[in-house]
């Protein structure tokens, strides 16, 4: 089993293990919380997340909600895992990530690291949960704390 630990080093120079990350992975959270859709449920969960080919953004996921963008998402402690999620392209959340993958547009593939409340909504198709992200906590590792 994966544990992925993280540490914080504080205005004093101590280094503390960050929990929430190291819970999240050893309970597996993120699983649970996919594996369990609810309607309207939120959560808070530390992210890695990367963008998915436009292609497949057209043809199968932006039928189940319009004006939405779509990204990978995974565990850092389990990078094989990935999920879809969808982002509203208006909301604030979806500015900030458009504008975040754009800096990074110059990389083949660009990762990055958040921390970020997702959601569960109803798809516009069929009615089935959709995963969505509905607020940026913060940027994390570099410009760490720059979602707000």
């Amino acid at each position: 089993q994966n544990i992925c630990a993280f540490f914080k080093r504080h205005d004093d120079g101590d280094v503390t293990l960050d929990w929430p990350v190291f819970v999240q992975t050893r309970y597996r959270l993120l699983e649970e919380f996919v594996s369990n859709p609810h309607l309207e449920s939120r959560r808070v969960f530390r992210l890695l997340t990367y963008r998915i080919n436009p292609v497949l953004v057209e043809n199968i996921y932006s039928p189940h909600i319009t004006d939405h963008d779509w990204y990978y998402i995974h565990c850092p402690g389990y990078d094989k895992e990935r999920y879809v999620v969808a982002v509203a392209r208006q909301s604030p959340a979806g500015i900030m990530m458009k504008q975040r993958f754009e800096q990074g547009a110059r990389n083949a593939v660009s990762i990055h690291a958040m921390t970020a409340e997702l959601t569960w909504k109803a798809s516009q198709k069929d009615g089935m949960p959709v995963m969505a992200i509905s607020d940026i906590v913060c940027w994390e590792f570099h410009n760490l704390n720059s979602g707000k």
